[in-house]
């Protein structure tokens, strides 16, 4: 397990620009049947599994002697039990040729230190990082403790192109669940991370470089009758700066967030008056984590206090003073943000600095709905830095994003849309 271990801390440093994606979950409801996008899609299975493959009825899997050309595989304990170099050939043969493929693997938990093992090294050989970890690591950073859910779920998933894992604790059918695995990774509704794309207006940068964004992401508000009635959206721009002191390096990061959110529905009630959903409140929470990693420091955020006004407009710089070695730091930036029709925008400012969780609220009381109405963009954003003099205050940053939109549709009734995720923050790169 050691080597495995160390394998995977140096491994996960170094990021290539794909997709990248965790999905975990405790069961799943998802139906295997004629109406599935993938269910005509064939799926490898050796024939060492001959067993699992009649248990995936009704999805259209091909027994196989080899797993080249092969995009989706499912693997068991059969074909697992092979020695790991002959599964190391058999990847690195498959990632070679292959222009991206998900790895099922169910139950065969004895296993999966082999399985995880050869993959590393079909990766390495062929020249890829595997770039993101399901782990937990020490407080200095220096040690990755893989999740036991690698080992002890009964389903994991591993994609190559993109990079990404899904985890099932326990099986619902083998069936339902390798179809659940599959779409998580090639439905469009999973939109993460993307390195250095164009900035949009709305942000003005002073010294800082724009390292890579999470987005968009979506989520949606349903009512009791499984209507969509509104749509939540998030983007979030990442930047960086340092500045090296006679203490160590200071590093900096900007977050800054488009958390959008549209009405997507009307009806009519039995009294003949028309209702549209609208989104009313926004909660924006960027979580620096200094409760966990106390050299990661929350240096400045914004909107502050409380107010309201037809537009926000705020700065935010990076600075922070260390006894008389302090770092210099000449970095910030300046947003400006309106919505649809000029209406006012009410706003909270609810952080907790010792922490390093902020959290703004918005609220916009007249908001309209609509299908499919207009989209109103609320802009938040947060500095932090790595304070290396104090515990966790090196690279990676870790920092963990939660946003929820609540929609109203005009006769008092309201329906939230949540969406939440970790990102870890590098100099150059951003890693989910």
């Amino acid at each position: 397990m050691n080597k495995l271990l160390i394998s995977l801390v140096i491994l996960s440093i170094i990021l290539i620009s794909f997709t990248l994606n965790i999905i975990l979950k405790n069961n799943n409801n998802l139906n295997a049947n004629s109406n599935n996008i993938y269910i005509n899609i064939p799926i490898c299975v050796n024939k060492l599994d001959n067993k699992i493959a009649t248990e995936l009825y009704p999805l259209n899997v091909t027994l196989v002697s080899s797993f080249l050309n092969c995009a989706l595989i499912v693997a068991s304990d059969g074909y697992l039990s092979k020695k790991p170099l002959e599964i190391f050939y058999d990847l690195s043969n498959l990632t070679s040729t292959s222009n991206g493929y998900v790895f099922i693997i169910l139950f065969a938990n004895s296993f999966r230190q082999n399985f995880l093992t050869a993959f590393l090294k079909a990766l390495t050989k062929n020249g890829y990082k595997m770039p993101l970890l399901i782990a937990n690591s020490t407080i200095d950073k220096k040690v990755i403790n893989l999740d036991s859910r690698l080992f002890n779920s009964d389903v994991i998933a591993i994609s190559f192109k993109p990079f990404g894992w899904s985890i099932a604790d326990k099986i619902s059918s083998p069936a339902n669940d390798v179809a659940w695995a599959i779409n998580n990774f090639l439905d469009s509704k999973y939109q993460l991370i993307s390195q250095k794309t164009s900035v949009q207006d709305g942000i003005t940068v002073n010294g800082f470089n724009f390292i890579g964004y999470v987005g968009w992401k979506t989520a949606n508000a349903v009512d009791n009758n499984g209507k969509v009635v509104g749509i939540e959206s998030i983007k979030v721009d990442y930047y960086y700066t340092s500045a090296t002191t006679a203490n160590g390096k200071y590093e900096f990061f900007l977050a800054h967030i488009w958390h959008s959110a549209y009405g997507n529905l009307c009806w009519t009630a039995w009294y003949g008056v028309t209702y549209c959903y609208a989104p009313k409140s926004w909660v924006s929470v960027t979580n620096w984590e200094t409760s966990t990693w106390p050299g990661q420091v929350l240096d400045d955020c914004g909107p502050k206090n409380t107010g309201s006004n037809t537009i926000i407009t705020y700065s935010i710089s990076a600075s922070a003073t260390v006894g008389s070695s302090g770092p210099s730091v000449s970095a910030g930036a300046t947003v400006s943000y309106t919505v649809p029709g000029g209406l006012v925008i009410n706003w909270q400012d609810y952080t907790q600095p010792q922490n390093g969780y902020v959290q703004t609220n918005h609220q916009i009381p007249n908001s309209q709905g609509g299908q499919p109405g207009p989209v109103y963009t609320l802009e938040p954003a947060s500095i932090g830095f790595l304070d290396p003099t104090k515990p966790g205050g090196i690279e990676p940053m870790s920092v963990f994003h939660d946003f929820k939109v609540t929609f109203d549709d005009g006769d008092g009734d309201l329906w939230n849309a949540d969406i939440n995720f970790y990102v870890t923050l590098y100099s150059t790169y951003v890693s989910g």
